[in-house]
């Protein structure tokens, strides 16, 4: 199996077989990340093309099959003056295995920033946040940012949004809100 269909320890992600089975169903979650120049970044319009899904097989007689999507868009989020990206999190995790996020609060503005973190628990939510839910983030410069380490407790498994996250800003006391900043698929244990 190619590179895209293999899981990190280098295993086909279908197994020990790339067989399908009739009236069986396999169901996989891909993530896309794009690499793009500083160029690209500057003229960003809103919406990206990131390409098709091209899906090809062979039948149990030999014959060639293919599906193929139509042209696959992302909407940009346009970059407001408090930018907040995950810089790491695991790619999949077990349930009841603790994990760390990294998230990155860019400041954008020639003004400094001296922030409050909100934590918020999605209901229903198969995630649990460690720790205090409510913390003094600190200083960040004009233009400059800070990296945070947040720890999760993951409890059903599924695809989980991280949870909401609320962000004052103690100069202006203006309000940021973040209903959604990433996914985590957590398994089985």
């Amino acid at each position: 199996s190619s590179g895209i269909n293999a899981e990190y320890g280098g295993e086909s992600i279908f197994g020990e077989s790339d067989y399908i089975n009739p009236d069986d169903t396999w169901q996989y979650l891909y993530k896309l990340t794009p690499k793009m120049t500083q160029d690209e970044k500057s003229n960003v319009k809103g919406v990206s093309s990131v390409g098709k899904l091209d899906i090809m097989w062979l039948s149990n007689f030999g014959e060639k099959g293919r599906l193929q999507s139509s042209q696959l868009q992302r909407l940009i989020q346009p970059q407001g003056e408090l930018v907040v990206t995950v810089q790491s999190i695991p790619h999949f995790i077990s349930s009841n295995e603790q994990f760390q996020v990294v998230l990155r609060l860019r400041n954008t503005t020639d003004r400094k920033y001296n922030l409050h973190l909100t934590l918020r628990q999605l209901p229903d939510s198969g995630l649990v946040w460690v720790g205090d839910i409510k913390k003094v983030v600190g200083e960040v410069p004009p233009c400059s940012f800070l990296d945070i380490n947040l720890d999760i407790l993951p409890v059903k498994s599924g695809v989980w949004d991280l949870g909401e996250i609320g962000i004052e800003n103690l100069v202006t006391s203006k309000r940021f809100d973040y209903p959604s900043v990433g996914q985590i698929l957590v398994g089985l244990t």
